[in-house]
Formats: C-alpha cells, structure tokens, sequence
C-alpha cells in the first residue's frame, strides 16, 4: 500500500512498469553528465519543480557532487536552486517507512541482541559459535558476539532475504549447499533477532533489517507522498534488497530510470536496473597504458610517487581538476603528511577518524588505566596535554617519571605506594604531587570500575569525568577538540538514552567496558576537514570511483583492494552464491567496471595513473590487484607481470627536484647545521664516534642539539635496560677477588645467576611481570654461557684487572684538545704482560664487522679505548703498545657457538692509517661544521630520527642486536 502517493506522473504520457535504462556513456565526467540529463529530461533546466522526484545514488560522496552540480547550474542563471531530494539506499528506506515506526540506534540493538543470546541455553549458543565458551561475565566479550550476530543478519537482509534459511528459495544448489549444522545454525540467528525485535519494541522501536524487509513485502506501508519518479544515478552495485523494493514499486505505478555509467554498447554488463552482471565484467579486459602504471614499495615510497607523478601535470591544472584515491584508507594520512611536506595541500574529503583524536586516545588510556593501573596508560594519561593542563604537572616532574621507567619498569602503578630503589629516591621530585592529583582525579573512576553498574549509570559517570577535563575550556566552534567532543557526547547521549528495562536486563557491567564500547561505536565516525579550495581532495577508492576530476591518481591497488569479503562461517562465499548474495567476485565486477570507466572518461580529456603499492602502513608485502593483469595480449600480460615485481632492497624513491625542500615555504623545513650557531664539542663518548661516520647530521641532532625521545611505559627491558642488568652481574662477578681467579664453569654460573636475583630485587623490587620474567631466565641461559667462556679465559691464563671501569682522556689533536671517554667492560692481563680490553655484547655482531668495511673504518669504539689505557693505574707497569694489546668482544649469545672472545683483526692497511683517521675524525668534529642533509637510507641506529629526517623509506634494519 502505498501512503499519501498521488499518480501525478511527468515526463512520461504513459505508465511505465519496467525500468528505463538511458547509457550515458563514460567518454565524458559521469556525474555532470547525469545532471544535465536530470536538467534536461525532469527539471526543466532547472526551472522546473523537484518536489516528485527522488534521486537514489550509492553515495553520500555522490550525493554531495550533484548537489553541487544543480547549485552551479542556479547560481549561473543568478537564481535560487530548488534541489530533488538525492537519497543514498539506507536513506531510501528510512525515508519510507511509515512515521509511526522509529528506528532502534544501533546501541539499543546491539544491547537488545546481548540480551537475547545470553538468554539462550549454552546447546544453542554452541550452534553459532561452536564448542567455545562465552565468558558470562566479559560485557564486551557478549557485544562483540551481538555484533558479529547483526552483521551476519545484515549479510541476508543486504539480499533481500530472512535470517531464516526456511523462507529461502528452493533450489537443488541450495539443498546440495547448505547442511542440518547451518540450518540449526540460521535457526537459532532467527530465535535471536525475534528475541531481539520483542525486546525493542518494548520502547516501541524496531530493527532496521526488520523494517526494511518490510519494506519489499506486497502488502505493507509504504511513505512516499507525493513522490512518483525514481531515478537511480550510478547503480551498478544496488544491493539485491534495494532492487527488489524498486521492483514492488514499479507494480504500484512509481516510474523508475536508471542513468547508466557505460555506453549503450556494454548492455550486456547491467541488468534491469543497471547492476553489473558479474560474469560480464569479470571478463572484461582493463586497458591501461604502461607508462601509466608505477610500482612503489613501501607507504612514503608510493608518497613519492605521487608527488613524482603531480609534477608531470601541466602547470596550468588546479588543484580542483586533480584527485588523489588511495584504495587503503589507512594510507591517506601519510599521503596527505607527504604531500604537504613538499608544499602541495591536501584535503582528505573522508575526515579524520575520531578515535585519533586526543580526546579518544585520552579516553583509551583512561579505560586501560581504570581497569588495570598499568604504569604504561598512567604514563599516557600523566603527558597527556590536557592532563597536564589541568594538573599543573612541570617538565622535569615528567622528566622524573621516565627516568623512574627505565630504572624500574613498573608494571603496575598502586594508589598506595610505589616500589623506589634505594638508589634513585633523591630523584622523585614532583612524583608524589603526581600520583597524589592522578589518585586524586581517577581514583573514584576506579573505584566505581571494581564495582558492577548499569550502563546509564557508567555514561553518567563518564559524562562527569570529561567535564571535569574539558569544562573549563572556552572551545572555538571550528576546533577539531570541540567537534570530537561532540561526538563522544553524542554516543553518551545515545547511552544514557537507553530504556531502563533493557538496562536492568544487562548487569555486571564496568566502567571501563563503557568506554570501550562507545569507542567502538565511534569507529566508523570522522571529523570533516574544513573546506580548502586550493587543496588536493584524497578520497579513499569508491569515492575516487564516482570521481569527477580529469586528473586521478589512484594509489595502492593491491590484492585485496574489492576489500573484506564477507564470506565467514555463517555464510561462506559458496552459499552467497547461490542465495545472490554479495560475494568476492561481484566486488571484484564491480572494481572492473570502475576502473574501465575511470580509464574511459580520461582518454581524451584528463589522466589517470595507477600507483601499485608493494607493502602497507604496517609494513606486510602486498601483492598486486589481479585486475591489473587484464591484458589483451599475453605478451603485455607477461611484462607486466615482470614489471610489478619490485626488489624492496633497491628501491630508491627520489623525490622531483620543484619539490625539494630548498626554500623554507616549500615544505616541512628539517633544521640545518650551518644555520644554527651552537659551540663546537670538547669532548665525547668513545661509542658516539660510530654515529659522527654513519651520518653527520643525525649526529649533530643527537650530540650538539641533545635530542633525544622519552620512553614511558615499558613492560619488558628493552635492549639499553636489559644490557645494564648483564653488566651490572658482570661487575659485580669482575670485582669479586674469589670468584674472577676461579675456573669452575658451575661454580660461576651459580655466583652470576644469584647476582642476578639480587640485582633484579634491586633495581625491579620484588615483584616483576611475566614477561620481564621470561626475559631474565633468558638473560640466566645466556650467564650460563659466559660461564664456561670466562673458566676457560682463566684457564688460559688471562685475569680481570678491572670491570666498568669509566675513563676519561685529554688528547692533542693537531693543537687541539679534544677529550674522549668512556666505560670499559672488562680489562684482562696474563702471565706474559699482555693486555686484552674486552667489551661485553650479547648480539651476534663480530667486532670486525662491526668496525670496518672493506676500505674503511665505521666504528671506533675499541680503538679507543686503546688511548684511554694510560689513565688506568694498574696498568701503569704494563706495556700498553699495540702489539702488546688486543682488543675485542667478549661474546654472550644464546648458544655456545655464538659465545667467547672475538678478538679485533683490522686488515694492515687500517692499521697503518687508524691513527691519522682517528685525527682526522676528531678535527672534523671540533670544526663545527656538519652536513645539512642527513644519509640515506638511515643508519641502523638511529631509528628515533626518521621523522625529523624525514626518510623516505623505512630504516634499515639489523639483524643483530648490540646490548651495552
């Protein structure tokens, strides 16, 4: 029945009970091509009324456009615009239910299907998830399961089809395809959203796949007014459930078209309502030129590309003709970092996520804090700007924290006491004032955590608590804080919305499993990105499908680029297929199409390049999208093939010379030595000189201006802190009179492991997490190690005159003073008179390879130590010339043949010309003058640079780890 409809049809003389197919063809921009035909056929020119027609598009982004589109065409003609309505196809049923229906919000549903699960008996719930056991306590555990229970509802309804497998259409497919298991399965799907639909409607609302269900049934209400023309603007991936509401209303008179985006030609590849037809398009052959594909490694490299492939346009292009499509959305952000660096604005049209907001990320820590009092989220939460702000928390006060977590790695922070090394404690200026406001602002959030509550009661409590943080502030209307407040308001209003009788159906419930939720219900939102008319929009891949710009640059196309298939274990690809529901090859015929019309509507006037990426935002190798090896020729086919294999290790993206950074305005500027006058070093540490060879300029950043990154919230040691526990043992095993004289290999493993457990209370306290546990017995097998090493060293002779033995040196270099210091590990003599100077490593480095290469020098650590010999008195008596001492590593691996003494062997050549490259060295350091520009590909380390030298490509990275 349709409600309020008048037949007061235009256009057309007749009553049309099929769908019009008009083919725009795609040699031209599809969506100024649709609304001159929407202008020419229904508004007159944009004279005529728009109150019966309604325009359904796929997209809001296609929306947006011909919204646009009708604005320019009015404001032309110097007249208001009277604009139809466009819909997107979930507008289109709201749109259509009857008023005296309302929607149940997604958290009500969600809750509403929680309810009904953990009311089933456990024979049940195991027909959906199997023999594995939902936790009845674990809140989010129950929403997770309710979640993946409405997504597979929706997988049907998307089809136009019930949950339940019985109301299916028969066929012998079907019958061979699904089995008595997923019957029973579907079964129980049904019990839960009927459950679910009583429970709602309750608050007299109902589910969305109910209603639109409804919707396509014969004889039920539908809202239309006096709408009586349709007219679907790009509908080539219509889901099933729209179409079948199309063609209900084709039977009642409604007049439907649809504007198709291909030539009359291609009929074949669209049905009756100008959907794809699968098997047509994953046919279809993809022409694309060569010279326009481009295969980039990793993420800043196909950045690179991008900005490679922008200067080739034509200076006279704006930035309104170009669009950017990444097919990962994860991808955008370092795309629009990129591009900006080299001053050309972007715009990314789809926002920002709003769980990267600091008001999210805050909320985050706030959850993991509340629930579990790690040091890590209280670190977070402590430097957090607002937290700050409102604590009055000082500089050196955060200075002290860190400092106190590489000390000590708490795991656990309590509202009582902290565990402080006797060593450290006249250092903690500031951390009781900290603990005391932290305590003092979270502590009855915690509280209220231990304790099981209702969900409106944990909105509330939330509610207070951020008004606590931000309620003082005056806001600017356009600021990105104030809109990401907004939203997480805007879910706690939802929250604190929810009826009382689905409330008391849910108890047991923890603050923090609130938070998470409306985290997770902000997933999908963003904050729109002010609009900017000289900066380049980047869409993500099916906005840059519908996009209108003559010049696209699309990034990415790997594999998985027609994105998650929905195939699971509820509906496996095989019994979407026979249901007609959405399956991995209709995404994929659908991806074709696009890409064969985006090629088409830029042949004659526009470009299109296609930038292949090999590794994603997390670093994974990706393999590129197959539709790009639709080649008309296996010949083409097969240097294509070639040419989208790309060796990462001799990738080398460069950057066009009109986008480096050369004048500051042009980009994001990286400071440069000879611009800054600082005062030249007198002295250095004998392990920075490995930094000075390997790059200037990061030495520079690291040893003249002392940058450097604070680390918060360790739960395990990380190399620095777990090379300090094996040197603190080893020092303490070099100092003992007894024990250094003794040869017994079980006699000091014992002494080590049991300094290892007091250096560990120590520095730890008594209490260490598991992880920091796995990683000390590890650090006891490798002791074990040093143990048979170190009684055959005593066998053979050597004794330990001194460990850690700090020394410094004033040397004259050419008239210059210039000091060098440093720790040495172990320092050995024997029976002869020799002398060994060995450093401790528990990497699988050999002291050659680390200290040169065929031709020269890198590293001058243990050479140097060598001048800092004359400074040690028991070696006054000692013939400390080279032929006298050896140098080198005394090794502690995790195996016996990665472990002993590696002695340093340099070839004559550096030998002989050691001395005067350790002057040169030291010259060049005291003459202040470093590169502007710092080596590329980055040192290995020197990893916390990256950003301030903006490499173009990920580290270099090392197989060896150097502890100490």
């Amino acid at each position: 029945m349709l409600s309020g409809l008048r037949f007061a049809l235009w256009y057309s003389p007749y009553l049309m009970t099929e769908v019009q197919r008009h083919f725009l063809g795609w040699d031209s921009q599809f969506i100024p091509t649709a609304s001159k035909w929407l202008l020419e056929n229904y508004l007159d020119g944009g004279l005529g009324s728009a109150e019966r027609l309604l325009i359904l598009v796929p997209g809001q982004a296609v929306a947006n456009r011909l919204q646009s589109e009708f604005i320019n065409v009015a404001s032309k003609d110097g007249r208001a615009a009277e604009l139809p309505r466009i819909v997107t196809t979930s507008q289109f049923f709201k749109l259509l239910i009857p008023d005296d229906i309302r929607i149940a919000d997604l958290q009500s549903t969600v809750l509403a299907t929680v309810v009904a699960l953990k009311e089933l008996p456990q024979n049940a719930i195991q027909k959906i998830v199997g023999k594995r056991l939902v936790d009845e306590e674990d809140f989010l555990e129950w929403v997770r399961f309710a979640t993946k229970v409405l997504e597979t509802i929706n997988v049907a309804t998307g089809g136009g089809l019930s949950i339940d497998s019985t109301t299916w259409p028969r066929s012998d497919r079907l019958e061979l395809t699904i089995t008595p298991a997923a019957i029973d399965r579907f079964s129980v799907l049904q019990e839960v959203q009927n459950r679910t639909q009583e429970l709602l409607l309750l608050d007299n609302v109902s589910m969305f796949d109910v209603e639109q269900l409804a919707l396509i049934e014969i004889d039920s209400t539908i809202q239309l007014g006096i709408t009586s023309n349709i007219v679907v603007v790009g509908g080539s991936d219509l889901s099933s459930v729209t179409t079948k509401l199309l063609t209900r209303l084709l039977s009642e008179g409604i007049q439907v078209e649809s504007l198709i985006r291909a030539p009359k030609s291609e009929e074949n590849g669209f049905d009756t309502f100008g959907c794809i037809d699968t098997k047509y398009w994953m046919s279809a052959k993809i022409d694309i030129e060569e010279e326009n594909i481009v295969v980039a490694g990793s993420p800043s490299s196909q950045a690179a590309e991008v900005v490679r492939a922008l200067s080739e346009l034509d200076s006279e292009i704006t930035s309104e003709q170009i669009t950017i499509t990444s097919t990962d959305e994860k991808l955008i952000p370092i795309l629009k970092c990129h591009i900006q660096g080299h001053g050309i604005r972007g715009r990314f049209s789809g926002g920002m996520s709003v769980l990267q907001t600091p008001e999210a990320l805050l909320l985050l820590e706030i959850a993991s804090f509340i629930s579990t009092q790690s040091y890590a989220s209280y670190a977070s939460i402590a430097r957090h700007p607002e937290i700050v702000r409102l604590l009055s928390i000082k500089e050196k006060t955060l200075a002290n924290l860190s400092e106190y977590s590489a000390t000590v790695v708490p795991t656990r922070i309590s509202d009582s006491k902290w565990f402080i090394p006797t060593k450290y404690r006249n250092r903690i200026d500031g951390l009781f004032e900290l603990h005391k406001g932290m305590f003092g602002l979270f502590g009855e959030s915690i509280a209220k955590n231990n304790e099981s509550n209702s969900i409106t009661d944990c909105a509330t409590a939330i509610r207070e608590l951020l008004l606590t943080v931000y309620g003082g502030e005056e806001l600017d209307r356009a600021s990105s804080k104030l809109k990401a407040l907004q939203k997480i308001f805007g879910v706690l209003d939802s929250l604190e919305s929810i009826s009382d009788q689905l409330c008391s159906k849910i108890d047991g419930v923890h603050l923090s499993d609130v938070i998470r939720l409306m985290l997770s219900e902000l997933d999908q939102t963003t904050i729109s990105e002010l609009p900017d008319p000289i900066a380049i929009d980047i869409v993500g891949w099916l906005e840059g499908m519908a996009s209108d710009s003559p010049h696209l640059l699309v990034v990415g196309m790997s594999s998985d680029l027609a994105g998650r298939s929905t195939s699971d274990a509820y509906f496996p690809d095989n019994l979407l297929d026979v249901l007609g529901l959405e399956t991995m090859d209709r995404r994929m015929a659908r991806d074709a199409h696009a890409m064969i019309a985006m090629q088409n509507s830029r042949s004659n006037n526009g470009s299109i390049k296609w930038i292949v990426g090999r590794k994603n935002t997390e670093g994974d190798p990706l393999s590129p999208s197959p539709l790009l090896m639709r080649c008309d020729e296996p010949i083409s086919l097969a240097k294509r093939s070639g040419d989208l294999v790309l060796s990462f290790d001799k990738e080398q993206p460069v950057v066009p010379p009109q986008f480096a950074n050369l004048k500051i305005g042009t980009g994001l500027q990286i400071p440069k030595p000879s611009e800054y006058k600082t005062e030249p070093l007198t002295q250095l540490r004998v392990t920075a000189f490995k930094e000075f060879l390997a790059c200037e300029y990061r030495f520079w950043l690291k040893n003249v201006l002392k940058l450097g990154e604070s680390e918060d919230g360790l739960t395990e040691l990380d190399a620095k802190l777990f090379g300090t526990f094996m040197h603190s043992v080893l020092q303490q095993f070099g100092e003992d009179e007894k024990m250094k004289h003794c040869s017994n290999a079980k006699k000091i493993e014992s002494f080590v492991s049991a300094t290892l457990d007091d250096v560990v209370k120590e520095k730890l306290g008594p209490n260490v997490s598991a992880k920091i546990a796995i990683q000390l017995e590890l650090a006891r097998y490798r002791l074990k190690e040093f143990a048979i090493h170190q009684a055959k060293s005593v066998k053979d002779g050597w004794t330990i005159v001194c460990t850690e033995r700090f020394v410094k040196k004033e040397l004259d270099v050419k008239g210059n003073a210039f000091t060098i210091r440093g720790t040495i590990d172990r320092v050995e003599t024997n029976a002869l008179g020799q002398v060994r100077v060995l450093d401790y490593k528990t990497g699988s480095m050999t002291a050659n390879k680390a200290h040169f290469n065929k031709t020269e020098w890198k590293d001058l650590q243990l050479p140097l130590y060598r001048l800092l010999l004359t400074k040690i008195p028991e070696l006054s008596e000692f013939d400390l010339s080279n032929e006298n001492v050896s140098l080198g590593y005394f090794k502690i691996g995790d195996q016996t043949s990665s472990s002993g003494i590696d002695l340093l062997t340099p070839k004559p050549e550096l030998s002989d010309d050691l001395s005067d490259f350790i002057d040169t060295t030291i010259l060049s350091i005291i003459s202040n003058k470093f590169s502007d520009t710092p080596e590329v590909p980055a040192p290995k380390f020197n990893e916390q640079f990256s950003w301030v030298c903006q490499d173009n490509s990920v580290v270099e990275e090392s197989s060896d780890t150097i502890y100490g």
